[in-house]
């Protein structure tokens, strides 16, 4: 029965992938925001999909529908609280504040950063030091509001 009901997750999962991709831009918003809830209620028995679920979210924060991106910084921050820690999702954050990066992906991405470290504090902080070299190369960024988002 066990085995039944994580095969059906499985296929749950795969589709809220799928609808994140689609051109509806209510779906994906709310298929965002069941991923979310689903990080904040099965907590670390959702910290394996929450992290590879990383990569696909971050690059929604270039999406133009400021209703994706908010859902988006709201997922980010409960799989933060609740499934994941930052040190998780070092590699997607680490790219998405890499110069392959738009600019409003780097700020958003700052923003998810500076959030969760004023949030969950020492609890939950990095162990390494990744996160001070990020932040520092964005400080030298060609973008303004980047460069502001780094010093916040």
């Amino acid at each position: 029965v066990l085995q039944q009901k994580r095969q059906e997750a499985c296929q749950d999962l795969k589709a809220l992938r799928l609808l994140l991709g689609d051109s509806m831009v209510l779906l994906v918003a709310s298929a965002i925001k069941v991923l979310g809830a689903l990080g904040a209620g099965l907590g670390s028995g959702f910290r394996q999909e929450a992290c590879s679920l990383g990569t696909v979210l971050l690059d929604k924060l270039k999406d133009k529908n400021r209703g994706v991106v908010d859902a988006t910084h709201r997922t980010l921050d409960l799989f933060l609280l609740h499934s994941c820690s930052l040190d998780d999702l070092s590699d997607p954050l680490s790219n998405a504040l890499g110069k392959a990066s738009t600019p409003k992906v780097r700020m958003e991405a700052l923003r998810i950063m500076s959030r969760s470290l004023a949030s969950h504090g020492k609890r939950k902080a990095p162990a390494d030091w990744w996160v001070t070299t990020a932040v520092l190369e964005t400080m030298n960024d060609g973008s303004g509001d980047v460069r502001d988002q780094a010093f916040a």
